[in-house]
């Protein structure tokens, strides 16, 4: 499978790919409205405000949690996707309106090996990663990682080898 530009993925994240890109779009709606209840409830002491999202994409989550009010870095192996990442969180959501307040954009790295110190974020995410990844292990080991004590993970997982996802790919697109 090639990799699709962050055009293609964004027009995915947001449903509008048609076949079920909607389930792309809901499981990054579904996580936005899990990090603005995380944010809005009382937090341990020493849970820092700052979110990660790994496996940022185009940056639709990321311009959301900051707009939650974290400070936020969102992660891509992909640099066209960090960099899609980055400008969303500069000209909001979709790359219009006004700047996201707290966002700090997109850096690329490996998700089984993330540049940051232990517990540095209060909040990580990651929607549909774990079906891209060989093997979601050393992802799960370095969220874990860079959680702070009393931080909390959100993940969704769309499954590679679904038929549902298979059917999406043979479907025409407008």
């Amino acid at each position: 499978m090639t990799t699709p530009t962050p055009a293609a993925w964004d027009r995915v994240a947001a449903g509008r790919a048609g076949g079920i890109s909607w389930i792309f779009a809901r499981a990054i709606e579904r996580a936005a409205e899990l990090a603005r209840a995380e944010a809005a409830a009382p937090r341990p002491a020493g849970v820092p405000r700052r979110a990660l999202d790994v496996g940022c994409g185009s940056g639709r989550l990321v311009a959301r949690l900051a707009a939650a009010g974290y400070c936020v870095v969102g992660v891509d192996a992909d640099p066209a996707m960090a960099r899609c990442a980055t400008a969303g969180l500069a000209g909001g959501e979709g790359g219009g309106g006004s700047p996201a307040p707290g966002g700090l954009g997109g850096l690329v790295a490996d998700a089984g090996r993330l540049p940051f110190a232990d517990g540095t974020f209060g909040l990580v995410t990651a929607t549909s990663l774990l079906g891209c990844l060989d093997a979601p292990a050393p992802f799960l080991g370095e969220a874990y990682r860079c959680l702070a004590p009393g931080g909390a993970l959100i993940v969704t997982a769309t499954n590679r080898a679904s038929r549902l996802l298979r059917l999406n790919y043979h479907l025409p697109r407008r």
